[in-house]
């Protein structure tokens, strides 16, 4: 690897660290909305799904230029990205239920279930309680 290149991946993880920081601040800002405004957590959260998913390609993209390296990142990569999408699934989940969407965020909680997949993951049993919510609210 030249040094052009060495330098041009060096900017590449500088500026991949500081979107994913600022993407970071963003979804705490979201997630801190879900009881006080669930309407605006929704419309952020969304965005954040968005841009997860463009800095998850991105970062996967940087990992792919890294060579052997890279390669031996991917794994706790991927761990990391989906704890995130669970993160914005639970949160998105509970923002449906403040809203009275209880169909939504049941979708919301099945489509979460699909990033599990070690069954005693405690986000496992976050949405199991939050399913027990939906269920006692819709009786």
């Amino acid at each position: 690897m030249s040094t052009t290149d060495e330098g041009g991946l060096t900017q590449l993880a500088l500026d991949i660290q500081k979107r994913n920081q600022q993407f970071q601040q963003k979804l705490t800002e979201a997630t801190l909305l879900v009881k006080s405004n669930p309407e605006q957590a929704l419309v952020q959260l969304d965005q954040s799904w968005e841009e997860a998913s463009q800095l998850e390609q991105d970062e996967f993209d940087f990992l792919g230029r890294m060579g052997d390296f890279g390669a031996q990142q991917i794994a706790a990569t991927e761990n990391s990205w989906r704890e995130i999408r669970l993160q914005i699934q639970f949160a998105k989940a509970q923002s449906l239920v403040f809203v009275g969407k209880y169909e939504e965020a049941q979708s919301q909680i099945n489509h979460a279930r699909s990033d599990i997949t070690d069954l005693t993951h405690p986000a496992a049993l976050m949405l199991d309680e939050l399913e027990i919510g939906i269920t006692e609210l819709e009786t």
